[in-house]
């Protein structure tokens, strides 16, 4: 919550969230939001701000949703690492929208399609992969129903049959438009890349003891597979380099400690018009840490951050990183606190906006 609470003012975001899991036994070790509310004085405040904004309201995911495509396409054969992609230059026409890169990217190979966000190199794999293999992998990796972690009135999110969907929306799903998404539903799915394919249900009850009686631990998580354990792996490396230098979401890693993860800037639709704002987003990094035995899942979003530095490597990244830092120290994974020294030269960010180079 601090931490949040920091990153918000420093970006001047409307609200965010942080939600982190244990991937191997599904537990939600920890769910911060923002705005909060006092449950104390819960007669004096509005029922609709009481809501637990990570399980009930659900959002578009942006760029974070390319690494559940990439796993379908690993999964059924569609892709192989050594597959390369023609970006067009940052411009790619398909039926109903102009596909476009935030930089105009020639050919890039399947892992710098993900390092660099691209949203054409996403669309010419998922028309290659086919709507219902696409659409198998998201049911399976829990969107479109709740996680099912007891939460009441857990929201679904939205995700159409893929029966409906035109070249159009084959498009958007692939890069995180056209579909919305809970924070615990992003955590679940990624926590299944770090455990090895096995996805875990979302606990947020360890155990119960009835007045005067004694403590009861709950049921172990349900479980099932959600991919094999090589598409895991190889995904989970490949989401590595996003947090390298040639990623999008360098700013998320940790002196000593391999990280994986994702960044996502997603426009917001704009209820008055019916079309994406050019000026309001949301921001997201979902990461997971170690690389070599993930002990932790942490998905952050801030909503409409102000200024220059609003994507998802800008400004959600660097919060992962400190949420991070102090949950795995928790977990016994020591990371010294990482120091940020602006250098002054401009960068590109998820999104294409320019930033502050930090260094370690």
């Amino acid at each position: 919550e601090s931490a949040l609470d920091e990153a918000m003012a420093a970006t001047g975001s409307a609200s965010g969230m942080v939600v982190s899991l244990d991937p191997r036994t599904g537990d939600v070790l920890s769910l911060a939001e923002r705005p909060a509310f006092d449950p104390n004085r819960f007669r004096d405040t509005p029922y609709k701000a009481t809501r637990a904004r990570a399980l009930l309201d659900a959002y578009e995911p942006g760029s974070t949703f390319k690494i559940f495509l990439m796993a379908a396409a690993l999964e059924a054969g569609a892709v192989s690492l050594g597959d390369r992609f023609d970006c067009e230059r940052g411009h790619f026409q398909v039926p109903g929208k102009l596909i476009r890169d935030s930089h105009p990217y020639g050919v890039l190979d399947l892992q710098h399609v993900l390092w660099k966000s691209s949203n054409i190199g996403a669309t010419k794999i998922a028309y290659r992969l086919g709507p219902d293999t696409h659409y198998q992998m998201l049911t399976a990796l829990g969107f479109g129903k709740p996680t099912g972690s007891g939460f009441p009135q857990e929201s679904s999110g939205l995700l159409r049959s893929w029966r409906s969907w035109r070249p159009v929306d084959r498009a958007n799903i692939a890069f995180g438009q056209g579909v919305n998404v809970t924070a615990l539903q992003i955590a679940s799915a990624t926590a299944t890349i770090a455990n090895g394919g096995v996805w875990v249900q979302p606990r947020m009850v360890l155990a119960r003891r009835a007045p005067g009686g004694a403590l009861e631990l709950a049921p172990p998580s349900t479980t099932r597979r959600g991919m094999k354990p090589e598409t895991a792996a190889t995904l989970l490396a490949m989401m590595e380099g996003v947090t390298g230098p040639e990623g999008t979401g360098k700013r998320a890693a940790l002196p000593g400690i391999r990280v994986a993860g994702k960044t996502g800037t997603a426009q917001k639709l704009d209820p008055r018009t019916g079309t994406y704002s050019e000026s309001k987003y949301q921001a997201w990094f979902v990461g997971m840490a170690p690389v070599d035995d993930p002990r932790l899942v942490v998905v952050v979003m801030l909503d409409e951050p102000k200024g220059l530095l609003h994507t998802g490597g800008a400004v959600a990244a660097p919060l992962f990183a400190e949420v991070a830092t102090a949950q795995l120290a928790r977990l016994g994974v020591a990371i010294a606190p990482p120091t940020l020294i602006a250098t002054g030269k401009p960068a590109v960010a998820d999104g294409g906006t320019s930033e502050l180079v930090f260094a370690r």
